[in-house]
């Protein structure tokens, strides 16, 4: 309410457009519906829109098995972008104070987080502005008292399961007895000289980044040792954070023991061993290279292809199959990108399927007649364990006929007698409109 009353004080200096957004989480019953209600009520009374959407924190939480606390604060933020976009607004301002700051650094210290954590809140992070950040919660108070602004004290800051409101409730209250005032200041200087040393770290990162790290063709991240071990430990912590936002979207963040166990594998491991982090994230050490990837199974493991129409295992690797009169010579096909192959169309025996390796596939590479066990054949080619399961394969109806990326099936070879080819094309760009899955 303070927050928004400074807004309409400013309003006609700055030319702004505002407008009230309220996220109704559905945890607390009669009481959130009654918080609703008087947020509109205040937004009409100044004359201000007034939008609104409710959020299933219950069901989000169920689902990804995050708690309550931190499902809340994703939905809020998804639906406050959502509708922020939706109605061409530029900012979205939250009113975080000083307290709250000086909160969530503790809380991410107590997690175990790294300088990246420890800046707490951004007074600027993308389109989210919190211009109270300056200002502590005795401060807005009083300011609410001499504007006489209504308000409203959410029921659940009372509740210590939170672990905010322990914080909040237990541990912040013994500091200020103990340091005074100056215990919120304190935090939030320390959280200020955080940021500049993580700003001066990201730039560092995305440097060593940039010399070390590229992503493969499978949906994972490689790392390159031996370059990476060059940099200092607070640089190379820098490089895991970004390969873990990366691969989750920004969702997840390395703690301190995901740190030491990503170090631990690029410094003294042998090739073989292997690392999980939170966040579903699996780290291998493969000879000098350590390989990221996400844990989950795939949703979608075969898919049917149908002539001229793209087809996509769980978004990510796509292929598309065309027939074509063999009016070129064989050798005119060739072509470096290891991602299209040319087959012989009357030799392909449908349906064709575009699924992942199951134990006892066999086919026999191009130029050998004789049968080869897919696992051996990925072996032979050193290709990582941990990849083997992701990399597509193309099947007709007796079995695979290309190793995407690899090697194609010698029975189906174009020969100077094959009358139509088939065209198969891959790649990991995003699926088309026409996606069969």
């Amino acid at each position: 309410m303070v927050l928004l009353d400074c807004f309409i004080q400013v309003r006609p200096d700055l030319d702004l457009t505002l407008a009230v957004a309220h996220v109704n989480h559905g945890l607390r019953g009669a009481s959130a519906d009654e918080d609703e209600r008087f947020v509109r009520s205040m937004a009409e009374s100044w004359g201000i829109p007034f939008f609104r959407e409710k959020a299933d924190v219950s069901g989000f939480s169920a689902s990804t098995g995050k708690s309550a606390e931190e499902s809340a604060r994703i939905l809020r933020y998804r639906i406050l972008g959502e509708m922020a976009g939706r109605m061409n607004f530029e900012r979205i301002a939250v009113g975080h104070h000083a307290d709250d700051q000086a909160e969530t650094i503790l809380l991410n210290l107590l997690r175990g987080t790294g300088i990246r954590g420890a800046r707490g809140m951004r007074p600027l992070n993308g389109a989210v502005i919190r211009p109270l950040l300056f200002a502590g919660r005795q401060d807005i108070e009083k300011q609410a008292s001499e504007r006489n602004l209504a308000f409203r004290e959410d029921a659940t800051n009372l509740d210590t399961r939170f672990r905010r409101n322990r914080v909040r409730r237990k541990i912040m209250p013994g500091l200020k007895r103990q340091f005074g005032r100056g215990a919120v200041s304190t935090l939030c200087r320390f959280g200020e000289s955080a940021g500049e040393a993580w700003d001066f770290i990201e730039q560092e990162s995305a440097r060593a980044f940039s010399q070390a790290v590229r992503p493969g063709p499978w949906g994972e991240i490689r790392l390159d040792i031996l370059p990476f071990l060059h940099y200092f430990i607070v640089i190379r912590k820098g490089v895991i954070s970004r390969i873990v936002r990366e691969l989750t979207d920004g969702a997840a963040e390395p703690d301190a023991a995901a740190y030491e166990r990503v170090l631990s594998l690029s410094e003294r491991s042998r090739s073989g061993r292997k690392a999980l982090l939170r966040g579903g994230i699996g780290v291998h050490r493969c000879g000098n290279q350590l390989i990221f990837l996400r844990t989950a199974a795939p949703a979608v493991r075969s898919v049917e292809l149908r002539t001229g129409e793209w087809a996509s295992l769980d978004g990510g690797t796509r292929i598309r199959v065309s027939v074509h009169e063999a009016s070129v010579s064989p050798g005119m096909l060739k072509q470096e990108n290891p991602l299209v192959e040319y087959f012989d169309a009357e030799r392909v025996r449908h349906p064709l399927r575009l699924r992942y390796y199951r134990t006892g596939d066999r086919f026999s590479p191009l130029g050998m007649p004789a049968s080869k066990k897919v696992k051996r054949f990925f072996i032979d080619e050193k290709i990582p364990n941990c990849l083997r399961g992701r990399i597509p394969i193309l099947t007709d109806a007796d079995g695979p006929i290309w190793i995407v990326g690899f090697r194609m099936d010698d029975r189906v070879r174009i020969t100077p007698d094959t009358r139509h080819f088939l065209k198969a094309e891959a790649d990991r760009g995003p699926a088309p409109p026409n996606q069969n899955s």
